[in-house]
């Protein structure tokens, strides 16, 4: 197993009995693939992967300083893939950072004498002894946006610490705040030139992907074909040896081989094509059970065989995605940029560039562009609303909806429509880090999710992204002399909805019976006349047919839990 870690934190007994520090941390464990550094005098730790954003200089190390205020100058000194516990005897605190990335999950739950702290509910309930039924408003919750992580798990009494979010915890409360805060980075280049924000998006792209490169050498890329997996396989090729991975299936839309194709050339980098066997899912089995919510996937189980198999022939020593590059890189798809141009510099002739510019890059109509930026500019708080599936669920596991805004929404809801959006697509990134590869014994490393990369493609203006009339067009600027034309312009990519289809079609009575008589149909959480409907008109709507199986995907974790 890649990328996982427990450590127990006692609490009371530990100081009624005046028990030494170096009794902390206890009993922690971790994958061969987590550093361990600890410092302010043994009172912090930190699990992962954590560089120094100052290139050497680092925080004070003092080793009677207040382990807490050193947790917290982490933010600004270190970035990668890691969370960090500090833990202050004389106040009876513990205290918990997540980096922003995401990429390593970190749950924890409280008893009166500890606190266990691990990446997976399992190690937490064997430490603390705990009974953590599922919690069926999470999981109504989870249905609704899988990719709007709650603090609240779906199990009871297991809480998760979100991307950038530091959890306080004494004997008698819990406190949750924001470490890294989104507005404190949006807009801070607003008046610069769209040549200049090329400059430092290409030194920082380029800095990321040195950094995790040297760390990890011969990465094995998996590379889709798209733009955000091809910039990482370039740059990652020119720290050194890179392997590709390329998945195909039997569709049309799921055969990216011409355009990976293209890149490996480019690069002169030979390129593993694998085409996906649907025989090789099995749709009973949710790879996430050990984890206090469903997020596996059972079509990526094709994906994970094959790259641990792959991984292990290249000797590469870790995965890289290009998970999060439309997120992080201003795939908008909207008019909010419009919006937020108006908001900054009033009328001006530029208006129109922008709006014309979204429309090449959505393909919407310039009345349509106009309307959705004037209704942004006149009502702002449509912007922090969460996209939610209803498709198949009960009216009662609708009715559990929790409205409350993701942590990062809350901190940016005065900022403009488009930075609004753009962090929350951010946000919706960092909630897919942890479905593939889990049971490989590489990580799975999303170097475009690194904080420092994030952090300035905040800070530029959102309308830069859709300049010339192609979205994400400030990180293809920095590509256009390292990539292949036909990969630079592609406005559209490939999907694996076929695959989907055959390994439905493989399972479908076996998916039917699961639902109609499945923990989630006892529960009234989903209108299995509706799923029943939807198979067997299976061709006339083939979406509701993949909301069938992603159903089916949380049936199974449920039934572990059960």
């Amino acid at each position: 197993m890649n990328t996982t870690f427990a450590v127990s934190v006692e609490i009371e007994s530990a100081l009624c009995r005046s028990q030494a520090l170096s009794s902390f941390p206890k009993n922690l464990t971790h994958s061969s693939d987590l550093q361990v550094e600890t410092i302010c005098g043994g009172k912090v730790i930190i699990i992962g992967d954590a560089f120094d954003t100052d290139f050497g200089n680092s925080y004070e190390n003092h080793a009677h300083g207040d382990p807490i205020a050193v947790l917290r100058q982490i933010v600004d000194k270190r970035w990668g893939r890691f969370v960090a516990i500090a833990y202050d005897i004389q106040e009876r605190t513990i205290a918990i950072y997540r980096d922003p990335s995401g990429m390593v999950p970190c749950y924890y739950a409280q008893t009166a004498e500890r606190i266990s702290i691990a990446t997976d509910a399992r190690a937490i309930i064997e430490d603390s002894g705990i009974n953590a039924p599922i919690d069926w408003k999470s999981l109504a919750n989870c249905l609704l946006a899988p990719d709007r992580r709650r603090r609240e798990t779906c199990l009871k009494g297991i809480l998760e610490v979100l991307p950038g979010e530091i959890a306080i915890i004494t004997s008698d409360q819990i406190h949750h705040d924001l470490l890294w805060r989104p507005e404190k980075h949006i807009g801070t280049r607003l008046d610069i030139s769209f040549g200049q924000a090329v400059g430092l998006l290409e030194c920082n792209f380029s800095n990321i992907i040195g950094t995790w490169c040297r760390h990890y050498p011969n990465p094995l890329v998996s590379l889709s074909g798209g733009f955000d997996s091809s910039a990482i396989a370039a740059l990652a090729s020119h720290c050194g040896p890179t392997s590709l991975l390329l998945f195909f299936a039997e569709s049309p839309q799921a055969d990216e081989r011409r355009y990976a194709g293209s890149v490996a050339n480019r690069l002169g980098l030979d390129l593993d094509a694998i085409l996906c066997d649907p025989r090789a899912s099995c749709v009973e089995q949710n790879l996430s059970a050990a984890r206090p919510r469903p997020s596996a996937r059972s079509f990526t189980q094709i994906f994970d065989k094959a790259a641990a198999k792959q991984g292990e022939a290249k000797g590469a020593s870790a995965h890289f995605n290009g998970g999060g590059g439309d997120n992080v890189f201003g795939k908008l798809h909207s008019s909010y940029p419009l919006a937020d141009r108006f908001l900054h510099s009033g009328l001006s002739r530029s208006l129109a560039t922008t709006a014309f510019d979204i429309c090449g890059a959505t393909g919407a109509s310039l009345p349509m562009v106009l309307r959705q930026a004037m209704a942004a500019v006149r009502d702002r708080a449509r912007v922090t609303a969460w996209p939610d599936t209803t498709e198949m669920l009960s009216r009662e596991a609708v009715d559990l909806r929790d409205t409350q805004l993701h942590p990062w929404l809350e901190a940016v809801k005065n900022c403009y429509p488009g930075q609004r959006q753009h962090v929350r697509n951010i946000a919706r990134a960092t909630a897919s880090t942890d479905y593939l590869n889990i049971v490989d014994t590489l990580p799975t490393i999303y170097p475009i999710l690194s904080q420092p990369l994030v952090e300035m493609c905040l800070s530029f203006p959102t309308w830069f992204w859709f300049t010339g009339g192609q979205d994400r067009s400030l990180a293809r600027t920095v590509m256009k002399t390292r990539l292949p034309q036909d990969v630079l312009r592609r406005k559209l990519k490939g999907a694996f909805d076929g695959l989907v289809y055959q390994i439905i079609d493989l399972n479908r009575k076996r998916i039917l019976i699961d639902l109609e008589s499945g923990v989630l149909a006892s529960q009234e959480m989903i209108d299995v006349k509706t799923i029943r409907a939807a198979l067997d008109a299976y061709g006339a709507n083939e979406t509701n047919v993949i909301r069938v199986l992603h159903l089916h995907e949380v049936e199974m974790w449920c039934r572990h839990w059960c």
